[in-house]
C-alpha cells in the first residue's frame, strides 16, 4: 500500500500540516522540519496522488537530463534533441553530469521527489540503483540510450548487439581474422551488449576470440584510449581490425596505429561506432555505426512529456534502428 500524508506526518513527528506546507514549497518552515518531512518521504517512498489535478498546479516546468560525462560528444547531440521536444512544449532542460556516480543519480532523484523538476531522462547506467524501478511508479523517468531491461523505467535506444554484428561483419567481410575490440566500461549496458555482440559474430564467422585483444578504456577519453589502443598494437602479434564502442576510441586507434608507423587500414582496419563529428575529422574518416543521436532524445523527450501528462498510460520500450556508414578506415582510397 502506498503511504499517505498522515503517515509521513506520524513517521516525521509533525503535524499533517507542516508536511503539506514542505510539499508546497512553503517558505514558512524550518530547516530542521523540512529534512524531516523529507528524510521520512523518502523512506516511506511517498507520493502525491499523480493522477490529481493538483499535481498539475505543481509543476516547475522543468525536465533534468542526466549524463554520465559531458567528455563524450554523444551526449550533447542526444540533448539537442531532448531540448527540441521540450522547447515546443513549452518545458527548459537541465543537464547535470554524474560521473557515472549512483550517489550522485540518487541525489538528483530527490529534485524529483521536491518537485523542483518534472520530469528525469537518464543516460546513466542504472544497474547498480535498481531500487529506482519503485521510484519508477510514482515519478516520470525515462531511460534514454543506456537502459537496463530489469528496471521498469520505458526507454529508447538502438539494439546493440545487432548493430555491433553489423560492424563486425563487415571486418570479416574483409578477410580480416585477427579482430580486437576497445570497449568501454562494463557497467554500461551497451558496453556489455556490444562486447555480446562482437564475441558472438565472431564465434559465428569461425573466428577466434582473443580475450587477451578485448582491452577497456574506462572514460569516453581519447589520450587514455590512444595509452590502451598502443598497448594493444605494441606486440610482435597485432590484430588486423579493431572493433571500437566509440568514435572517439577509434580516433585513438588511428593515432596510435600511425604511431607505429601501421598502414590504415591496409595494416589495420579500425571500425567506430556514433557517427559523432570526429568520425570524419581523421586521416583517414571512420568506418563507424550510425546512432539516430537526435531522434533518441527527441524520442525520450516526447515518452517522458506523455508521461507527466498522462501518468496512468503504460509506455512502450522503443528500439531505434542503427546503420553503418563505409569510409576510408576500412576500405582506403579507392572503394
Amino acid at each position: 500500500m502506498a503511504a499517505t500524508i498522515t503517515e509521513v506526518a506520524k513517521h516525521s513527528g509533525l503535524s499533517v500540516a507542516t508536511v503539506s506546507r514542505v510539499l508546497n514549497h512553503s517558505a514558512n518552515v524550518s530547516e530542521e522540519s523540512r529534512l524531516r518531512v523529507l528524510r521520512s518521504i523518502e523512506e516511506l517512498d511517498y507520493s502525491p496522488n499523480m493522477l490529481g489535478s493538483n499535481l498539475r498546479k505543481m509543476r516547475s516546468g522543468q525536465i533534468l537530463v542526466l549524463v554520465p560525462t559531458i567528455n563524450n560528444p554523444f551526449y550533447s547531440t542526444v540533448i539537442e534533441g531532448v531540448q527540441n521536444v521540450a522547447q515546443i512544449r513549452g518545458y527548459r532542460v537541465l543537464v547535470a553530469n554524474t560521473y557515472s556516480d549512483s550517489e550522485q543519480l540518487r541525489q538528483y532523484v530527490q529534485l524529483l521527489r521536491q518537485r523542483l523538476v518534472d520530469g528525469l531522462i537518464i543516460l546513466h547506467p542504472v544497474m547498480e540503483t535498481l531500487e529506482l524501478g519503485n521510484i519508477g511508479r510514482h515519478y516520470p523517468i525515462v531511460q534514454c540510450s543506456e537502459f537496463d531491461t530489469r528496471v521498469k523505467h520505458p526507454y529508447v535506444g538502438i539494439d546493440d548487439r545487432s548493430a555491433t554484428k553489423m560492424a563486425a561483419m563487415h571486418l570479416v567481410s574483409m578477410g580480416r581474422k585477427k579482430i580486437a575490440m576497445l570497449n568501454s566500461d562494463l557497467r554500461f549496458g551497451y558496453a556489455r551488449r556490444r562486447q555480446e555482440g562482437f564475441e558472438r559474430t565472431l564465434e559465428e564467422a569461425g573466428i577466434p576470440v582473443r580475450r587477451d585483444w578485448i582491452k577497456y578504456a574506462i572514460e569516453i577519453h581519447f589520450d587514455r584510449a590512444v595509452a590502451v589502443a598502443t598497448e594493444l598494437l605494441s606486440g610482435e602479434e597485432y590484430p588486423d581490425a579493431i572493433f571500437c564502442v566509440s568514435d572517439v576510441y577509434a580516433a585513438a586507434c588511428i593515432k596510435a596505429a600511425r604511431q607505429r608507423g601501421l598502414r590504415i587500414p591496409e595494416d589495420v582496419a579500425i571500425v567506430g561506432f556514433d557517427n559523432i563529428d570526429i568520425s570524419m575529422m581523421t586521416d583517414p574518416p571512420i568506418t563507424t555505426v550510425n546512432q539516430p543521436m537526435l531522434q533518441l532524445g527527441s524520442e525520450a523527450c516526447k515518452m517522458l512529456l506523455t508521461r507527466i501528462d498522462q501518468p496512468e498510460i503504460e509506455l512502450s520500450n522503443m528500439l531505434l534502428p542503427a546503420d553503418l556508414i563505409v569510409r576510408q578506415s576500412t576500405l582506403g582510397h579507392n572503394y
